[in-house]
């Protein structure tokens, strides 16, 4: 028993002696050496986990950033193209619905529609002999005879005999408007004086007074130019329409009754007859006064031509107004001019065609219904021409009658006082 614990006891010794040997020592050094090798590779290892971590974690990241950089790019782009594409579409559309020349559309209404409502006073006898309410008779360019016999015509001055009125008018013919032809042989073998002061040949009896404008020599040169505004006021041209006017209506007429002569009853018979005679007469001469009226220049057409003169016909409006009325900026143009204006300055006017041909279908349209208002002026104005013609055409009716009926009647009721 003693001996086997010695035993065990030696065998220890000799263990821790062994341990303490250079031998062991170096065992045990080599295994802290490899302990510390472990732990130092483990921690290098780590190190370069936590790097290749670090590196995946910024490639992650730069990938990330990249990928919001990139798709916020794109959202950008996309807003922009998105933005540029309805700017493109509201001009697509707002274009659809742009007129194509905004002054010229409204132009007309700038005058108003009461503008045609207030016309220039006409010339002749106007309301009969009652004379033009007011209004003095034109007789700018006018001889003194002529303007004697123009006066007594407006019922401005009492008539004189028939063979003095007869005198007045012949000698004021003569020195006003004859020239050439026959007519001035005429003059010359009465002995008046020729001086053709008004400036338009024998335009008292050339319908193209009234329709076309007094013609000037130059003018009747090349033919007839069309003249659709005259001078308003007291203006040769005036002047030239009232003496044609006044031989159409009663170139000669009878000496004024006295006081005395009318108190009578025949004066007074001859008073309303004379009355029935300035009403047909009027009657019969207001579709000619009418048309003076239109081609005589009306301030009231002075908007219009101004915000015509913005719109995109500015340029042929402009050389238009010069050569048909240079005056037109202060005394405007006649309707009659206005009208034609408005026609000539699409159909004669070469850009209001090439503005046609590049609109679209809705600007075409838009057009179209302007020019259908135009229209219906228009139909508005010769609709009033034939009331008035179906008017005189009405009176002569009545005249005709009255010549037919009247003596059988006159004859009945002669009769039946018996």
């Amino acid at each position: 028993m003693t001996t086997g614990i010695r035993g065990a006891m030696r065998l220890a010794l000799l263990t821790l002696g062994a341990a303490f040997s250079p031998l062991a020592t170096h065992a045990v050094v080599y295994t802290c050496v490899n302990c510390a090798t472990s732990i130092q590779a483990a921690q290098i290892l780590a190190a370069i986990q936590l790097a290749r971590q670090s590196n995946v974690d910024a490639i992650q990241g730069a990938s990330s950033a990249g990928s919001t950089a990139t798709m916020e790019a794109a959202r950008v782009v996309a807003e922009a193209n998105a933005k540029t594409a309805g700017v493109i579409e509201t001009t697509r559309i707002e274009s659809r619905y742009e007129l194509l020349d905004p002054c010229s559309v409204t132009a007309v209404a700038k005058g108003g529609s009461e503008a045609q409502r207030t016309r220039p006073h006409g010339s002749g006898r106007g309301g009969g002999g009652g004379g033009n309410g007011g209004t003095p008779t034109p007789t700018q360019g006018s001889t003194k005879d002529m303007k004697r016999a123009l006066e007594i015509a407006a019922g401005e001055r009492p008539a004189p005999p028939p063979e003095v009125i007869a005198a007045l008018a012949a000698s004021g013919a003569c020195g006003s408007f004859v020239s050439g032809g026959t007519r001035e042989q005429m003059c010359k073998d009465a002995g008046f004086s020729l001086e053709l002061k008004s400036g338009f040949p024998n335009a008292d009896v050339r319908a193209e007074t009234l329709f076309d404008g007094p013609q000037t020599a130059t003018d009747m040169a090349s033919g007839t130019r069309r003249k659709l505004t005259i001078t308003p006021g007291n203006s040769s041209e005036k002047m030239a329409v009232n003496a044609f006017l006044r031989n159409l209506e009663t170139p000669l007429d009878f000496r004024a009754l006295e006081a005395r002569e009318l108190k009578s009853d025949a004066g007074r018979n001859y008073m309303a007859l004379r009355d029935s005679y300035e009403a047909a007469m009027s009657l019969a001469s207001k579709p000619m006064r009418d048309q003076e009226a239109m081609m005589t220049a009306n301030p009231a057409t002075r908007p219009i031509l101004a915000q015509l003169l913005k719109g995109a016909d500015s340029a042929y409006v402009r050389d238009y107004l010069i050569k048909a009325y240079p005056r037109w900026d202060k005394d405007g143009i006649s309707f009659a001019e206005l009208l034609n204006l408005e026609t000539a300055r699409r159909y004669h006017n070469e850009r209001w065609h090439e503005r046609m041909a590049a609109a679209n279908e809705k600007q075409l349209l838009h057009e179209q219904v302007q020019l259908q208002a135009l229209n219906i002026w228009v139909l508005s104005s010769l609709a009033e021409r034939m009331q008035q013609l179906n008017a005189v055409q009405g009176n002569t009716a009545a005249a005709v009658i009255r010549q037919e009926k009247m003596p059988g009647l006159l004859a009945a009721h002669k009769a039946a006082q018996r």
